[in-house]
This record gives structure tokens, sequence and C-alpha cells, in this order.
């Protein structure tokens, strides 16, 4: 018999067992487990048959090589007071969910598995159910069309791993205390992240290589990083979240260009890091009493416009050439509204030897990457930021025409560096644009 190649790599451990070993039994059309039932090995539910297992029913894993492997159908139906509890070993992959599959788990606790649910199947839905102590809580891959709702994911290394053309909603969740991630979303995956709480996960959510993907409604606490978008763009969609007390709530990387809006960040250090061709939109949000609100290095240059800055260390910093457009934004009470760093400079750049050019030769050279060869990266000496409201005293200083303002640092408060290699060339730092200026406050600036 050829056996199908997924159907393969998904039983390649199960297979390193002794050459006598083969599986424990297969499930007849239709059958029920209840009370207590142990796997030392490989059980099969194949094509056409059905295997329930009722409210209160323990599974104890004897074996790294004990695992349930679902072609047929898997209905787990636990209850609030009777869940359906997996016990786990070190090593087990509880359920393999394999092509054409279905699967219903609700009210059911895994713990302490490599992978606790492992699926390749055509549907899986799992509801109220609870995932701890697990190397991978769910891996979703190849085109399985899950939702995944009102569970508990905690003390995993990841709660939920989504990848290859896989799409996946994932509703009112609890993701806590991940070591790596709450939600990974790889290269092909995608889905709906809606009504979410991630709290303290070392990474909230991965998307890698997106091309759509839609986080709405969410709250992130107290997260090493909240959304980590590397390489994603397009129709990513990061609206009407919640941040508060994250270390860094988006980190959009590497040509990045999500679109980010109707958000509340409160209390992070770090809201929104873009860095390395980092562009989009970043709209309609509220940043309050953050250390650093916006912070854009190594050419980002995304659209920021009618959002509201609200105290905090510093509203936006820039550095290595990065150019957004700043515009009918609302700016009161931060330490420092605007601060370039050391390197935010289009004279720096056009030296020979700059990394603006020799990105530019390697860009020349470069062949494969088309979406990369059309990114635009203006270099220029003046910053737009025309058309923002300063607040109150801030504007009333500016119509006095004072030569400098503390609130804005850039060539005006430090004209001339020198380069660290050679401290006798010098070059300057560019300009920041402010005029024309708002009267008033912004009508619509904030969070919608």
């Amino acid at each position: 018999m050829k056996w199908p190649l997924l159907f393969c790599i998904v039983l390649a451990q199960l297979f390193l067992i002794a050459a006598n070993s083969c599986l424990a039994a297969a499930v007849n059309p239709d059958t029920h487990w209840s009370g207590d039932v142990e796997i030392e090995s490989p059980f099969e539910v194949p094509i056409g048959n059905r295997l329930e297992i009722d409210a209160g029913t323990r599974v104890i894993f004897k074996s790294p090589l004990a695992s349930l492997l679902v072609s047929g159908e898997l209905i787990v139906s636990g209850s609030p007071k009777h869940p359906v509890i997996f016990v786990g070993i070190p090593g087990a992959t509880a359920i393999s969910f394999l092509e054409k599959s279905l699967g219903e788990i609700t009210n059911a606790t895994f713990s302490q598995f490599d992978f606790a649910v492992l699926a390749a199947g055509h549907s899986l839905n799992v509801d109220k159910s609870s995932f701890s102590g697990c190397g991978q809580a769910l891996r979703l891959l190849k085109g399985v069309n899950a939702d995944i709702s009102a569970s508990l994911f905690e003390n995993n290394r990841i709660g939920l791993n989504i990848e290859m053309r896989t799409f996946t909603r994932v509703s009112g969740n609890i993701f806590k205390h991940n070591s790596e991630y709450g939600i990974s979303i790889g290269s092909g995956g995608s889905g709906l992240v809606i009504e979410n709480s991630f709290q303290m996960n070392n990474i909230a959510i991965l998307m890698l290589r997106n091309k759509t993907g839609e986080i709405y409604r969410n709250s992130f606490e107290g997260n090493k990083i909240g959304i980590n978008a590397i390489q994603s763009g397009g129709k990513i969609q990061i609206i009407g979240n919640s941040f508060n007390n994250n270390d860094l709530s988006i980190s959009g990387e590497s040509y990045a260009y999500p679109e980010i809006s109707g958000n509340n960040f409160v209390e992070n250090l770090i809201a929104i890091e873009g860095k390395q061709y980092f562009y989009g939109y970043i709209t309609h949000n509220v940043f309050e009493r953050n250390g650093t609100s916006l912070q854009l290095t190594k050419r980002s240059f995304p659209e920021v416009s009618f959002n509201s800055f609200v105290g905090g260390k510093l509203s936006i910093f820039l550095d290595y050439s990065s150019y957004p457009k700043v515009n009918f934004n609302n700016f009161e009470m931060a330490d420092n509204i605007v601060r370039l760093g050391m390197h935010q400079s289009a004279d720096w750049e056009a030296r020979e030897g700059s990394s603006s050019l020799v990105f530019k030769r390697r860009q020349d050279n470069q062949k494969g990457n088309a979406e990369k060869q059309d990114v635009r990266v203006p270099i220029q000496e003046e910053l737009d930021f025309t058309r923002n409201w300063w607040g109150r005293d801030n504007i009333e200083r500016l119509k006095a025409r004072e030569p400098n303002q503390d609130f804005l640092f850039d060539r005006r408060d430090l004209a001339y560096l020198t380069f660290e290699s050679n401290k006798t060339e010098k070059y300057k730092l560019d300009l920041i644009n402010f005029e024309p200026w708002e009267d008033s406050p912004v009508a619509g600036a904030g969070q919608q």
C-alpha cells in the first residue's frame, strides 16, 4: 500500500519503534469510550469510522508512541463538570487528524504532550478546552478549516501554530504564559483572531510572511511582544485592540506593511516599533502614557494620521533615514514629542559607503524579489510633520516664533555630527517641517 505523503510525515516519529510493534487497535464503525482508557501504542480511527469519547473519560497515554490517529471522525464530548481528560507523557502526540478527517473537541483538557493536537484534516472545531504544559498545544497545517473558541492555552511552548494554507477562526480564548508564542501564523497560514486575551506571553502573536490576517478587538497585557509581524502585509489588519503594559506592543519588520487602526495603547514601554522597510498605515489610534509611542528605524516610512498622542516620555523617535508622513495628529503633554536619532540624516546617507548606497547597489543587482525592488525609499532632508496639533502651550510658542522648541529635537538642536570612523568629517541631521500646523485639535483624531 502506498501511504499518502502527509500521513507518512505525521507518523514518522511513531514508527521509530521495535520491529515487532504495530497499531494497537482500530475502532469499529461506531465506538464509544468512557471511564479510564489506557493507550500504549498508536490507535487508528479509519476512514468511514467514528470514535466518540464521553464526558468524564480519562484517556491515559502510557508511552511516547501512544497516539490517536484519526482518518475518520472523532467526537470528544466533555461537559463543564465532567471534562474529557487527556493525560500526557513527554514525547507523545495525543491526537493526529489526518487528511479528510473530521474533529469536534468540547470541554477537554490536555497536559504534558509534545503535541496535544496535530491536524491536517478537513475540519476541526475546538471549544471550551484547556491545554497546559505542552510543546505545541495545537498545530494546524495543510488546508485545515478550524474554529478554536473559548479555550485556555497556558504554560505551553506554543499555544496555536497555524501554517500551510490553513484558515482558522480564533475567538474568545485566553493565551497565557506561553514561553515562545501564544499564536504563530506561519507562511501560507491566515486567520481571524477576534476577542481573545493574551497575557504575559513571550510573543503573543507571530505573523511570518503572511499576506492576509485579521486581528480584531483582542486584549494584550504584560507580554514581552504583543504582535510581531515579519514580512507580512497586503491585507493584514490590526484593528480595535487594546495594548496595556507590554514591553513592545507591535513590532513590524523586514517589509511588513499592516494596517494598524483604531487601537488603544496604554503604558507600554514601546507601543509600535517599525524597522527595516516597515510601511503601511497607522491611523485613528490612541497612545497614552507610553515610554515611546512610535519608534521607526532603518528606512521605515508608514503613513501616520488621525492619531491621538497623550503623555508619555516620547511620542515619535526616528533613526537611520526613516521618513514617515505624519499629518493630522494630536500631540499633548508628552515630555518630548519628536526626536531624531544620530543617523536620521539624508546627508549621512549620501556619503560613499553608507548603508543606503550599499543597499541600492545590491538592489540593482537583485533579480529575484520584485516586491522588494518596488519599495521606494524617500531619502530627503526634511520630515513631513505638517498639519498636526502640537498642544496649546506648544502652539503658542510656535506662533511666537521662538527659535528652538524643546519638544522637537532635530537639526535646530544639533546641527552637525561626526562619523564614528572619521571624527573630522561632519554630517547634518534632518529637519522637522512642522509648518503649517493646526490651530486647534484635529477633529476625528483618535480611536474609532
